[in-house]
């Protein structure tokens, strides 16, 4: 009857706790009601014929409303971006109205606005007002005007991922340029980053004052693994609004020995006519979190202690392997290897009073390829 070698099958279940980092899902915005958004050009602005304290986009927002009351717009806020010299603001859409709705934004003063594509910078303050019409050209609602200091509402543009290395085996070096602020203005930036193939992000803060050129290296990563990165900023006088997230960059930590040895089962034949006998050896591979890379092969070295020169070492691609034995003690020891190294041993001793049997190898940590055998 045909005996079967059972080998050990072992679940490891690992929770890891990161001191100073918050994980989290993608960034979702909740509101009760949905949120209507326009982006203004400095380019698109025009002055009133009749009102030089009015800038629009729309000559028609020149006319003077004076039925339509207002502040039935509501939840109004803006940010301004400077290297593309425009304003967005966003409100809650109107929710007593079905029909379409066309949202245009105007801009006033109590001072003249002399150039109205130039109203646009870091020292101006002026109101900003929302005007909703229906698909008619007929004025529904209108927001109460909503004071604007370009300076505190300054939204940076996105950062700019230039490189991402590899700096150790649980490590990566990010490197990211910024808008250039005035006002010697601080900037701080927050670094989020997954493994490509998970939902959830993990976010870290680089509290330190960022120059032009941001530097950051994120810790405690997996070996061999796939991560995706992008950075927000924020600064400028007002230090507000934090930019979009920067478009993602893929980087990869290198590949490392792997960190466990190998649960191996063996059995031994009894001696043939010819004074030899075999040793037969199988082994469950790794589990992928304990490769750190692409496992190319085992390597088994046998050797009796008292005949040295007769010891043999092995490569395989197999699971298992048959080996023929003269009549002496063997140490036998089996590792599981990649590009960056072997694995810690499996180590057992043959000794040549052993009868036919079946059994499990002893574990022995912390021999790793180049200790005391062998290289391959």
């Amino acid at each position: 009857m045909d005996v079967v070698c059972i080998l050990w099958l072992s679940v490891f279940v690992m929770i890891t706790f990161q001191g100073g980092h918050h994980a989290l899902s993608e960034d979702r915005e909740s509101n009760r009601h949905s949120r209507q958004k326009v982006t203004v050009q400095s380019g698109e602005l025009k002055p009133c014929k009749d009102n030089d304290h009015l800038c629009v986009t729309d000559s028609s927002d020149c006319i003077p409303e004076s039925s339509v009351i207002q502040g039935e717009v509501k939840n109004i806020s803006c940010f301004y971006q400077r290297n593309d010299e425009s304003i967005t603001c966003s409100w809650n859409s109107l929710n007593n109205y079905n029909g379409d709705i066309e949202y245009t934004l105007f801009f006033s003063s109590v001072r003249t606005m002399y150039d109205c594509p130039s109203i646009f910078n870091l020292a101006a303050v002026f109101n900003v007002t929302v005007r909703a019409r229906s698909n008619k050209k007929t004025t529904l609602a209108l927001s109460d005007p909503c004071v604007l200091d370009l300076c505190a509402a300054e939204r940076p543009s996105r950062p700019n991922i230039t490189s991402i290395s590899s700096m150790t085996k649980n490590s990566l070096h990010v490197k990211w340029t910024t808008d250039k602020f005035n006002f010697n203005a601080t900037v701080q930036c927050k670094i989020r980053y997954k493994v490509t193939t998970a939902a959830q992000w993990t976010q870290v803060m680089d509290n330190s004052i960022v120059d032009q050129r941001g530097v950051y290296t994120i810790e405690d990563l997996q070996p061999f693994s796939s991560y995706r990165v992008a950075v927000s900023c924020t600064g400028g006088c007002g230090q507000k609004h934090w930019s979009d997230w920067s478009t993602e960059r893929l980087g990869s930590t290198p590949e490392t020995a792997p960190s466990k040895p190998l649960n191996v089962c063996q059995h031994i034949e009894p001696l043939n006519s010819e004074g030899k006998r075999s040793l037969w050896l199988m082994w469950k591979a790794l589990d992928v979190s304990d490769t750190h890379g692409n496992i190319l092969g085992y390597q088994v070295h046998y050797v009796p202690p008292n005949q040295l020169s007769l010891g043999r070492t092995v490569n395989t691609t197999d699971m298992g392997i048959w080996l023929s034995l003269i009549d002496e003690e063997y140490d036998v020891r089996v590792m599981a290897y990649n590009g960056a190294g072997g694995s810690p041993y499996t180590y057992c001793k043959i000794t040549n009073d052993l009868q036919s049997e079946y059994g499990f190898l002893q574990f022995y940590y912390g021999m790793k390829l180049g200790e005391g055998h062998e290289e391959f």
